[in-house]
């Protein structure tokens, strides 16, 4: 439109006077016409801009409502597993302690049963020592024994003095001569031949 006014105008340059003055008010038109079709062209791209942009920005809030949702997703799926495991570890850490408990008790105990197992010790080696002495008088009866009919007595037996009372009774002055006391032999039982009188 422009470039046929323009042509329309300088055509009438060459033309009468009133074509100049029609030249003059052909290229006005041409120009006013102009300008309306460009402000139209202007105001119909800034709508489709303010379109586009419209559409881009509600995408772009569709996208970041999605990552939004999907990110409060992924917080409730970690915050859930760090409950479990802040559970998992308070039943551990209560187990511990319970555990470390028996563990105080069973020493304790251990404690308790080594010192019972000196002490059964020491009981097994006193009957130990005891039943070999018996024995030993056993063999002792049955080597002198001449037979059967003959009635045996019980020989007096000795009795164990601790080191200490050997020591105290020594007087620390070295080796002495010490009098072992003896037991009082067990007297017979002659109630049985009573019964049978």
């Amino acid at each position: 439109m422009l470039v046929v006014g323009t042509v329309l105008s300088l055509a009438s340059l060459v033309g009468p006077d009133w074509a100049l003055r029609a030249g003059v008010v052909i290229a006005l038109v041409s120009a006013a016409a102009s300008c309306a079709l460009a402000w139209r062209e202007l105001h119909l791209t800034k709508r489709r801009h303010a379109r586009d942009l419209l559409v881009v920005s509600r995408r772009h809030t569709e996208d970041l409502r999605s990552e939004r949702q999907h990110n409060a997703a992924v917080l409730d799926t970690v915050s859930g597993r760090a409950e479990r495991w802040r559970h998992e570890v308070d039943r551990q850490q209560t187990q511990i302690a319970g555990l470390r408990v028996e563990v105080s008790a069973l020493r304790t105990d251990l404690g308790s049963v080594r010192r019972q197992l000196v002490r059964a010790d020491g009981t097994i080696a006193t009957l130990r020592e005891t039943v070999r002495e018996r024995d030993l008088e056993l063999a002792l009866v049955r080597a002198t024994a001449p037979s059967p009919d003959a009635e045996v007595h019980t020989l007096p037996r000795r009795v164990r003095l601790d080191r200490a009372e050997v020591a105290v009774a020594a007087g620390g002055e070295g080796r002495t001569v010490i009098d072992l006391p003896t037991e009082e032999p067990a007297m017979p039982n002659f109630e049985a031949d009573r019964r049978r009188a």
